[in-house]
């Protein structure tokens, strides 16, 4: 049955030498129609991408009351700084210096605004997938970064530790600083119960000896990984956490493959009190 011109296959041809008593040589052509499974490796894809947008996006949504509160901060500075200006201008009692110095505490405070809203706008947008040369360090500080109103509100001492400045690799900075957030949020959530000067989570970036891969620890000291949930936890819906769907590190895996990498799940060194996430990262050099 013949197909629309307009409808284009994709096929894998292999031709080998035919093997056989034959005295007459020839080949052994063989087609395979493969344009299924590549049309369900991209519906595949598509949906993995939708998953992950919808991922930043809940996300986002849990850390509204927390941004709002640190963007309340600068534009609370912003309004009474402005009306405090107003004041001494009518009554006269101001002079250009003063005023100068001012007009720089009002940019400022505009600045730290709208740094934390592009955090955010950047973090949810949804963009197709565009590995480019980057920094690991850049990508684990960022999201730090953008992390810190949650960090101060709930009381969590971050340790960030770096071997070297640079950590070069080839990656999607979106899909990898969703990779880093949540790896870091499943350890806010180990914490959590934790009493609140005891809620410590170590974010580690290095490099191996042999310089061939750039290596990730994400660590907390929390009561650490249920032996029974130990060979599931990167499984979809498993979840230590009443409220919590699961989804956070079966996503996080999944980018960690899409990346050449690997994501793994281990106890702290003796001793020492938690879980550590390690993933290990081809280098791009």
């Amino acid at each position: 049955m013949g197909r629309p011109e307009e409808d284009v296959r994709t096929v894998i041809t292999t031709i080998e030498p035919e093997v056989g008593g034959n005295s007459v040589p020839g080949v052994l052509l063989t087609v395979v129609d493969d344009t299924e499974r590549r049309q369900a490796e991209a519906k595949l894809a598509e949906y993995r991408s939708e998953l992950w947008h919808v991922a930043r996006v809940a996300t986002a949504g849990e850390m509204a009351t927390v941004v709002a509160h640190e963007l309340n901060q600068p534009l609370a500075s912003i309004a009474h700084t402005a009306n405090a200006c107003q004041r001494l201008i009518a009554i006269g009692d101001i002079g250009n210096e003063e005023i100068a110095g001012h007009f720089a505490s009002i940019s400022e405070q505009a600045r730290r605004a709208s740094t934390i809203i592009g955090q955010i706008r950047s973090f949810v947008r949804k963009q197709p997938a565009a590995p480019q040369s980057l920094c690991l360090n850049n990508v684990v500080d960022n999201i730090l970064n953008m992390l810190s109103p949650w960090v101060q509100q709930n009381g969590i001492e971050i340790r960030r530790i770096s071997a070297q400045d640079r950590l070069p690799m080839v990656g999607d900075e979106i899909q990898l600083g969703q990779l880093v957030l949540n790896l870091v949020r499943n350890a806010f959530d180990a914490v959590a119960g934790n009493a609140v000067r005891e809620r410590i989570v170590e974010v580690t970036t290095s490099s191996s000896a042999d310089h061939v891969h750039i290596v990730l620890d994400v660590a907390d000291n929390g009561p650490g990984i249920a032996a029974e949930l130990a060979d599931q936890i990167f499984e979809p819906f498993v979840s230590t956490r009443r409220e919590g769907l699961g989804m956070g590190l079966p996503i996080a895996k999944t980018i960690a493959e899409a990346h050449q990498a690997v994501l793994s799940v281990k106890p702290r060194e003796a001793g020492q009190r938690g879980a550590c996430f390690r993933v290990v990262f081809p280098t791009s050099l």
